[in-house]
Order: C-alpha cells, then sequence, then structure tokens
C-alpha cells in the first residue's frame, strides 16, 4: 500500500503538471535487492532552488498556475521511501519537464 501511495502522488503530480495530452512516462526496475521507478513529465519543470525546497505545504507558482492541493505529493512520496530505507530523488529543468526517481530496498 505505501509502493501504491508512492505511484499515486508521482503520477497525480506528473500529469497535473504536463499539458493536456502530454506523454507521461513510468519506468520501473528492480534487481534482487533493490526496487526502482521513475516518473517523468513534460511539464513545466522546476529551478534547482525549488527542487532543494520540497518541503510539506510548500507550492511554487501557485497562483500563476492555479494549483489545487496541499503541496504533499512529493513530500509525503519522499518520506514514505524514506522509512523504508530508499531516497527519492529530482532531476528537473525549467521549461524541460521533470524526472522523479524512487529507489527502495526489496524485502524478502
Amino acid at each position: 500500500s505505501y509502493l501504491a501511495k508512492i505511484v499515486d502522488e508521482l503520477l497525480d503530480n506528473a500529469f497535473k503538471f504536463s499539458p493536456p495530452g502530454a506523454a507521461v512516462e513510468l519506468m520501473c526496475a528492480f534487481t534482487s535487492d533493490r526496487f526502482g521507478m521513475a516518473v517523468t513529465d513534460a511539464g513545466k519543470g522546476m529551478s534547482q532552488h525549488e527542487v532543494a525546497a520540497v518541503h510539506a505545504f510548500v507550492q511554487f507558482g501557485r497562483l500563476e498556475y492555479g494549483q489545487a492541493g496541499l503541496g504533499l505529493g512529493l513530500h509525503v512520496a519522499r518520506q514514505i521511501a524514506s522509512v523504508h530505507g530508499g531516497a527519492l530523488s529530482i532531476k528537473s529543468k525549467p521549461g524541460s519537464g521533470t524526472r522523479v526517481s524512487v529507489e527502495v530496498p526489496r524485502r524478502a
């Protein structure tokens, strides 16, 4: 259920911030001891400052882009990954979309 929550949050953000009809990519991979996934969108992208400032209740350009929600999606996904011994990383450039990757250990 925790993995489903991460997927839900990341896909929700990707579709929310991509133009209508734009592709959103979900890739998954695993090894004997790790599971990883990445969600890539075609949205407005984020500056390095915005990526570094991702925390609970933080939204960027809320008025400019008419964002709804509380600004918890990436924070929640990051916290879930961390609690399970994993990590979340964000690679983005303004105007070029965003790629959010999560990696967690696999449990037997």
